[in-house]
């Protein structure tokens, strides 16, 4: 009896670590493109994972602001944020 216990634990065990070693490979690719909350959401609900993705509406603003980039390799992203967000207000 004791065993069958030991193998149902091993297997257990066996199952565990092809787990982890599946998540450990999907946050690695994943966490290149996009935030950690994102990856770790895909973890916990797979089923959202799927070809295709999905359809949504946004908003994209294209803009020329001269000289930006000297200022973004100046300036820290805190700062750059404020200012992209204060310049896309006006």
């Amino acid at each position: 009896m004791q065993s069958r216990a030991q193998a149902a634990i091993a297997l257990e065990n066996v199952h565990a670590l092809k787990r982890q070693a599946r998540e450990a490979e999907v946050r690695n690719a994943y966490s290149r493109f996009l935030p950690a909350h994102v990856v770790e959401d895909l973890l916990r609900n797979p089923e959202k994972l799927r070809l295709g993705g999905v359809n949504q509406v946004a908003t994209v603003l294209f803009a020329y602001v001269q000289g930006f980039t000297r200022m973004s390799a100046r300036w820290g992203r805190r700062k750059l944020s404020v200012f992209s967000m204060t310049t896309s207000a006006k």
